[in-house]
């Protein structure tokens, strides 16, 4: 019943949507970035969006979207840890 009244809310759909892509594609990091995550390349250094880099790349030439794609790795697991943490400390 309370699916029911969840799926009917298009707020909260969109939600879990959005929250399900963030922890499939931290989760599939490995095989969706185009890059090593620390891999440098000081020729291209501050690049702006492009094919080859399509958020673009740091100071130091890393490509952004394969480290975003990795630290949401640590983020998840971290999140999940203290959400752990939190139920055991609370039950």
């Amino acid at each position: 019943m309370r699916w029911r009244l969840f799926l009917r809310d298009p707020l909260a759909v969109t939600g879990l949507a959005i929250l399900l892509a963030m922890g499939v594609s931290a989760l599939a990091a490995p095989w969706l970035s185009p890059h090593p995550p620390n891999a440098t390349s000081p020729r291209d250094m501050l690049q702006p969006p492009s094919a080859a880099h399509p958020l673009g790349t740091d100071d130091l030439g890393r490509d952004v979207l394969s480290r975003l794609l990795h630290a949401g790795r640590v983020s998840l697991g971290l999140a999940l840890a203290v959400a752990a943490g939190s139920v055991a400390l609370g039950s």
